[in-house]
């Protein structure tokens, strides 16, 4: 197995950041998916309703996360004094969040179109210690198994349609199944489960557009778990450190 690349997703469906290394805890990766975007009932939102969110661009510094919306820059400094909580919504969790600056509300719901708001994880509250993610510390993908699907396809679509955190390649198609327990780098991970897809890999991420249904529907075909379009696999980490080229 190779290692190809890491990623970040700070804010929940939005764009993210490539990095040289990770900093893996037992909540998965810090900053991954600590922010997130909700609706005035708390409800969050992904690109399932909004492929737009895709362009919401995101970067991380030493000391802040970036967000870029349009021609806009928003700095958020991560040790930044918070002071109002409010009850958000993923999945079947209720759990509590900081609210952050109005005027970042303001600009997000003006590029979605809706009233919305962009709140920072309290602490983890849901099951395996995770912040925002869906149901996983960690996501790795192969790009053995993305060759496999893209001969499939009439488009070949690339590895970010599925916004993982580990991008490998070595193990042939679909060989990430046959992983249980395994080490990389100093990292000791354990398989969770397979991470089912859903409509968001007929996404182009370098758009925003769901341009057809095809990428899910040959999924569907090649590689299904109990039914359901399976590509990857979800992670927990069984200690922590430093992931990464460096």
């Amino acid at each position: 197995m190779k290692l190809e690349s890491l990623w970040n997703y700070p804010v929940k469906s939005c764009g993210g950041v490539q990095q040289e290394s990770l900093e893996i805890n037992q909540s998965g990766i810090l900053w991954n998916r600590q922010w997130m975007i909700v609706d005035e009932a708390g409800q969050f939102l992904t690109q399932r309703q909004f492929p737009q969110m895709s362009q919401i661009q995101t970067d991380l510094t030493p000391t802040s996360l970036i967000l870029r919306i349009d021609n806009y820059a928003f700095e958020i400094p991560f040790n930044k004094k918070l002071t109002i909580t409010r009850k958000v919504k993923v999945w079947e969790n209720l759990v509590d969040a900081w609210i952050e600056d109005p005027l970042i509300d303001q600009q997000l719901s003006g590029f979605l179109g809706k009233s919305v708001q962009l709140v920072r994880s309290l602490k983890c509250q849901r099951p395996n210690d995770i912040h925002f993610a869906d149901s996983g510390p960690l996501h790795l993908v192969n790009l053995d198994s993305l060759q496999a699907l893209n001969k499939e396809l009439a488009s070949p679509i690339e590895i970010g349609r599925f916004r993982a955190n580990i991008i490998v390649s070595g193990l042939g198609a679909f060989g990430e199944d046959q992983l249980t327990d395994f080490k990389l780098g100093e990292i000791q991970l354990s398989v969770l489960k397979p991470c089912i897809r859903c409509n968001m890999i007929n996404i182009d991420p370098s758009t925003g557009v769901k341009i057809n249904s095809e990428p899910l529907q040959k999924l569907t075909q090649i590689h299904a778990v109990q039914g359901k379009p399976a590509f990857g696999i979800l992670l927990l980490p069984k200690n922590t450190g430093t992931l990464g080229f460096i």
